[in-house]
C-alpha cells in the first residue's frame, strides 16, 4: 500500500502527502472577507483624516482627465466611481483598497493552486503575503497606484499561464485587456509583464504560445487601451515625469561609486522585501520531511517563474549602470516581486505535513492579529508613543470652523497636498486645488479661500502668497486662525489659518 494518500482538504483532489490538514477553500475565503472587512471598519473608525496617497486621490477625483500627474490615472478613475457610488467618505476609500488587497491574496491562492494542483500549495501563497511587510502593512496604511499594480500583475501571470495551458482566444483577449489596464495602474507593470514574456521565450515549450498571431492580437488590445494616455504623456512630459527626482539619479561624481552605491541600495531593498517571507516559511517547513513520492505539478512554470525574477532584476541593475539610479524604495518592488510567494509554494510542495500547516496558519493568523491591533494602535496610542501623522491632526474639527465663512462656491487653495485632500472631504462639495494645479483651475472664481497650517509657521508659505497675487491683493494680516485639539492627544492642538478674497469687491470698490 502506497504511503501516500490524498489530502483531506475538500475541492483538492490531488495527491499532496500523508494524512495532511488544511482549511477548506471556503474558509480561507471567508477568513479573508472577515479580516479585510475589519480593516475597512477600523479604517473608516479610527480617524477622519487621511494620509497622502488618499488625500491625493481626494483632490485628483475631482474631475476626469486622461492623466493626473507623474502616476497612471486608473486607480483614480475607479476611485472617483466608488466615491460617486458610496459617497466622498473615508469608508469609499478603504472600501476599494481592501477590495484589491483581498484580489491581491485570492490571486496568489489561484496561480500557485493551479501551477501545483494544489489546495494546500494556494493556502501557502495566500498566507504567505502576509509575511511581506510591504503588503500586509504599508500597502495597507497608506498605497493606491502599487496596490492596483500588484492586482494586475497577478492577474496579468494568471492569464498568461491559462493562455499557455489552453490557447483559448478568449484567454488572450482578457490577457490583452489586462495588459492595457495594468499599464494604466502604475508604470512598473511593464517590467512585471516585460520580464514575463521575455522569460516565456527561454522556455521551449512557453515560447509557441508567444509567437502566435493570438499574442500579437492581446498586445494590439493593450496598446490601444493605454494609448490615449500614452498620448496624454507625450503632451504633458513634464508633469508626467515630475517624480523622477525619488530615483535619486546621479548624473555627477564616479561612475564606479555611483553604480556600486545604487547597486547596493538595490541588493538591500529587495532582500529586504523578500527576506521575512523566506525565512518564515524557510522555518516552517525547512525540516519537514520531502516527499519520496514525485508529484506531477505544471512543471513549466515554475521556471518561467525563477526565470521571470531573474530577468526583471536584471532589468533593474541595467537601469541603475545606464542611468545611475542610486534610490529605491520597498513600495516599488511590490508589482516586481509580488509573484514570490508563488514560488515559494511550489518549492515547498514536496514537504507539506499537517503539522507544518498548521504552523504556518498559525503565524498568518498571528501576523494578521499584529496588523489589525498595531495599525490602529499607532493611532489610538499616538501621544504616549510620541508617534505623530497625518491621522492625528483634527482636519475635520478644523474645517467644521471654517464652512460658515466659506461661501459654498468658494475654491479652496493650499500648497500642501494632505491639507488639501482632507479639506475636501470636509468641506464638500466646494473644490479644492493646490497651488500646482492652480493652471487647471479654468476661468478664475470669485471667491478663494488661500488655507495653510501654522505647525510649521506663522506666516503662509510664499508658494500660497505667490498664487495669490495671481488674483489680487490679499490682507494676509486679516487671516482667521481656527484650532482644535488633535485626534487622540490631550495637550496637543493643530491650528490651521485661512484668508477669504472676494474678487467682485476688486472690481467694484
Amino acid at each position: 500500500m502506497s504511503a501516500e494518500v490524498r489530502s483531506t482538504c475538500p475541492g483538492d483532489g490531488q495527491s499532496v502527502g500523508p494524512n495532511l490538514w488544511c482549511p477548506t477553500q471556503a474558509q480561507l475565503f471567508l477568513a479573508l472577507a472577515i479580516y479585510f472587512v475589519v480593516q475597512i471598519i477600523v479604517r473608516t473608525l479610527i480617524s477622519t483624516s487621511t494620509h497622502l496617497d488618499e488625500s491625493e486621490q481626494l483632490i485628483l477625483t475631482q474631475k476626469w482627465a486622461l492623466g493626473y500627474g507623474p502616476q497612471p490615472p486608473l486607480y483614480t478613475w475607479i476611485q472617483k466611481l466608488f466615491f460617486r457610488a458610496f459617497g466622498l467618505s473615508i469608508f469609499s476609500l478603504a472600501l476599494l483598497k481592501n477590495l484589491l488587497l483581498f484580489l491581491i491574496y485570492a490571486l496568489a491562492y489561484w496561480n500557485a493552486r493551479f501551477i501545483t494542483r494544489s489546495h494546500p500549495c494556494g493556502l501557502v501563497a495566500a498566507a504567505s503575503m502576509l509575511f511581506i511587510p510591504q503588503i500586509s502593512w504599508e500597502a495597507q496604511r497608506d498605497l493606491t497606484h502599487s496596490v492596483l499594480a500588484c492586482v494586475f500583475a497577478l492577474a496579468a501571470f494568471a492569464l498568461f499561464c491559462r493562455a499557455v495551458e489552453f490557447r483559448r482566444r478568449s484567454d488572450y483577449l482578457a490577457f490583452g485587456i489586462c495588459i492595457g489596464l495594468g499599464s494604466l495602474s502604475k508604470y512598473n507593470f511593464l517590467l512585471s509583464l516585460g520580464g514575463l514574456l521575455l522569460a516565456a521565450l527561454t522556455v521551449k515549450n512557453l515560447r509557441g504560445a508567444i509567437l502566435n498571431r493570438k499574442m500579437l492580437m492581446a498586445a494590439v488590445i493593450g496598446v490601444m487601451i493605454f494609448l490615449p494616455h500614452g498620448v496624454w504623456m507625450v503632451d504633458h512630459w513634464q508633469v508626467a515625469s515630475s517624480s523622477s527626482s525619488k530615483f535619486a539619479v546621479q548624473n555627477s561624481g564616479h561612475w564606479v561609486g555611483t553604480t556600486a552605491r545604487g547597486l547596493i541600495n538595490l541588493l538591500v531593498a529587495s532582500v529586504g522585501f523578500v527576506l521575512p517571507v523566506v525565512g518564515i516559511l524557510g522555518f516552517v517547513f525547512f525540516r519537514a520531511r520531502k516527499s519520496p513520492v514525485e508529484i506531477p505539478i505544471r512543471a513549466d512554470f515554475v521556471p518561467l517563474l525563477t526565470r521571470m525574477l531573474a530577468i526583471i532584476m536584471t532589468l533593474v541593475a541595467l537601469c541603475v549602470i545606464l542611468f545611475h539610479i542610486t534610490n529605491f524604495r520597498g513600495r516599488w518592488f511590490q508589482a516586481i516581486l509580488v509573484v514570490v510567494p508563488i514560488l515559494l509554494a511550489t518549492q515547498v510542495r514536496p514537504r507539506l505535513e499537517t503539522s507544518r500547516l498548521k504552523w504556518l496558519v498559525g503565524c498568518s493568523l498571528f501576523v494578521a492579529g499584529v496588523v489589525l491591533v498595531l495599525l490602529p494602535g499607532r493611532i489610538v496610542f499616538g501621544e504616549r508613543l510620541r508617534h505623530e501623522e497625518p491621522l492625528h491632526f483634527p482636519y475635520a474639527a478644523l474645517a467644521a470652523q471654517m464652512k460658515d465663512s466659506l461661501k459654498p462656491e468658494t475654491v479652496v487653495v493650499t500648497q500642501d497636498h494632505v491639507l488639501a485632500g482632507n479639506l475636501r472631504l470636509a468641506l464638500q462639495p466646494r473644490q479644492v486645488v493646490t497651488t500646482e494645479s492652480m493652471d487647471e483651475l479654468g476661468p478664475a472664481p470669485q471667491y478663494l479661500a488661500f488655507v495653510w497650517s501654522l505647525r510649521k509657521s506663522a506666516t503662509p508659505p510664499k508658494g500660497l502668497t505667490d498664487c495669490a497675487e495671481g488674483f489680487g491683493t490679499v490682507d494676509w494680516s486679516q487671516a482667521r486662525h481656527v484650532s482644535a485639539d488633535y485626534l487622540y492627544y490631550q495637550r496637543k492642538r493643530g491650528t490651521l489659518a485661512y484668508v477669504v478674497m472676494d474678487r467682485s469687491q476688486k472690481r467694484n470698490p
